[in-house]
C-alpha cells in the first residue's frame, strides 16, 4: 500500500526528491561535488517543476558542477518548466568558469529574482564584469549578494558600478570584498543618481556629470550594504552627504567595521537626546560628524526617503482611477463631454492636483498609460493552467507592484518643487 501511495503521489524517499518541499529544495552542506553533483540536483529539478526556491550553500561544485547545472537551467526546456526566484550558492567554490554559466543563465530571464553568490573565488576579468552587468540589465533580478568575496577588492568595483543598469535591483550586497577608500568617487557616482541637475563637490570628491551615472541602476536600489570594508570615515561621510542630498530610494543602509574611529565622548549629544525625539535633516556640517551622528542622520535620511516613496505610489495609483476616465478617447464620437472642449493643457494641469509627490515625468507616463485603450484590463483573467504547475495567479498587490513598477512610480524622483507639495500634502 506505501509502494502504490508513493506511486501515485509520485515520490521517491530514496532520492533527492524526498528533501524538497513543494517550492524549496534546501539542499545545504549535502556533499555534493563537482560534474556528479550537479546531476544529482538537475535530476531532482527535472521531477519537481513547482520548485521556486533551491538553497546549494557549502557543497564543493566548483566550477565543473556549476557550469553543468546552469547549462541545463538556460536551456530550452528547462526555462519553459522550471521558473526559480530565488537561488543560494554561497561557498561551492566558484570560480569565473561557473560565474559565467550563471551570468549566461541571468542573461534574459525572466523569474529569478534573488541570487546569492556569497564566499566563492571568481574575480572576474573586465569582459565577463561586462557580461555580467549586461545581463543584470537584461534581468528582473532584485536582490543580489556578493558578500564574503574580497578578491573582487575595488579593481571590480571599478568595471561593476559604472556600467550598472539593473532596471529591477532593490538590494545590492557588498560586504567584506575589499573596498578601501579609492572607491568611493564610483559609489557616491552610483548613489548621486535623484536630484538636481547641478552638481557640486562632495567632501573633497568630485561629482561631475561626465562621469555620474545617468542610468536607472540605483534608482530603484533601497538597500546598500559595505559592511567589513576598509572605507574609513570620510567615505561614510561623503556617502551620507550624497543620501542627504541626491538620492530619494535608499532606505536601508550598512556600513559597519570600516576604519572606524572607536567610541565617542560621553558628553556626545547622543547620548543625552530624547529617544522619542525623530532626527532631523536640518542643514549641518557632515564633514565634521562622528559615526554615531552619521547613523542619526541617516535615520533621518531613510524616513524622508520612505515616506516620499509611499506618496509617489500611493499617489500614481489615485491619479489611474480618474485619469482613465476623463482621458481614455471615447468609443463614439458622439459622446463628446465638455470636459474634452477643454485645451489638452488645462486637463493635465486639473489631474495634476491628484498627484501630488509626482515628477512631471512620472505624471506623463501615468497619463500616456491611462490614456492607452491597449492597456485596458482582460474582463475575464484567465486561471493558470492545470497542466503547468509552474504557473500562479497573481494578487491584487502583485499587480499593483507590477504596474508601479512599470511606469516608473515605484519611486520618488526628484522635482524642483517637491518640498513644496511635500509640505501641502503634509498639512492636509
Amino acid at each position: 500500500m506505501s509502494f502504490l501511495f508513493n506511486l501515485l503521489r509520485g515520490h521517491n524517499p530514496d532520492s533527492l526528491q524526498s528533501q524538497a518541499s513543494k517550492f524549496h529544495l534546501e539542499l545545504h552542506d549535502r556533499g555534493l561535488a563537482g560534474v556528479p553533483g550537479a546531476r544529482h540536483i538537475i535530476s531532482t529539478l527535472e521531477t519537481n517543476h513547482t520548485i521556486k526556491t533551491i538553497v546549494l550553500g557549502h557543497n564543493p561544485l566548483g566550477d565543473e558542477g556549476t557550469a553543468v547545472l546552469f547549462h541545463f537551467l538556460s536551456s530550452n526546456w528547462a526555462r519553459r518548466h522550471i521558473r526559480l526566484d530565488s537561488i543560494t550558492i554561497n561557498s561551492c567554490q566558484i570560480g569565473n568558469l561557473g560565474l559565467g554559466a550563471i551570468t549566461r543563465y541571468l542573461d534574459g530571464n525572466q523569474s529569478l529574482r534573488s541570487l546569492f553568490l556569497q564566499n566563492n573565488e571568481f574575480n572576474p576579468s573586465w569582459n565577463l564584469t561586462s557580461a555580467l552587468t549586461s545581463a543584470l540589465s537584461n534581468s528582473v533580478l532584485e536582490v543580489l549578494s556578493l558578500n564574503n568575496n574580497p578578491q573582487l577588492s575595488d579593481t571590480f568595483l571599478f568595471r561593476f558600478l559604472p556600467n550598472l543598469s539593473a532596471p529591477r535591483l532593490r538590494e545590492l550586497h557588498l560586504s567584506a570584498v575589499g573596498l578601501t577608500p579609492i572607491s568611493t568617487p564610483y559609489i557616491i557616482n552610483f548613489l548621486a543618481n535623484n536630484g538636481p541637475e547641478h552638481v557640486s563637490p562632495v567632501m573633497g570628491y568630485q561629482l561631475s556629470l561626465g562621469q555620474k551615472f545617468t542610468k536607472i541602476a540605483s534608482r530603484r536600489l533601497s538597500d546598500l550594504r559595505l559592511n567589513g570594508n576598509a572605507l574609513t570615515l570620510p567615505c561614510a561621510q561623503a556617502i551620507v552627504h550624497v543620501l542627504k542630498t541626491s538620492n530619494f530610494s535608499i532606505r536601508h543602509f550598512e556600513m559597519f567595521a570600516n576604519n572606524f574611529p572607536v567610541g565617542f565622548p560621553t558628553s556626545h549629544p547622543l547620548a543625552d537626546s530624547n529617544p522619542s525625539t525623530p532626527p532631523s535633516l536640518e542643514s549641518e556640517d557632515i564633514s565634521e560628524m562622528t559615526w554615531p551622528e552619521l547613523k542619526a542622520q541617516m535615520s533621518a535620511i531613510f524616513t524622508r526617503n520612505h515616506i516620499l516613496t509611499s506618496v509617489a505610489s500611493t499617489s500614481a495609483l489615485q491619479l489611474l482611477g480618474p485619469s482613465r476616465t476623463l482621458l481614455l478617447p471615447p468609443l463614439h464620437h458622439n459622446t463628446e463631454s465638455p470636459w474634452r472642449l477643454l485645451p489638452t493643457e488645462i486637463q493635465l494641469q486639473v489631474l495634476s492636483t491628484l498627484g501630488p509627490g509626482l515628477s512631471p515625468q512620472q505624471l506623463i507616463r501615468v497619463w500616456s498609460y491611462a490614456s492607452d485603450r491597449a492597456t485596458l484590463p482582460e474582463l475575464y483573467q484567465p486561471l493558470p493552467s492545470l497542466f503547468d504547475r509552474s504557473a500562479i495567479l497573481k494578487t491584487r498587490e502583485q499587480l499593483q507592484d507590477e504596474w508601479l513598477s512599470a511606469v516608473g512610480c515605484d519611486r520618488f524622483e526628484w522635482y524642483a518643487s517637491w518640498e513644496e507639495d511635500l509640505e501641502r500634502l503634509m498639512s492636509r
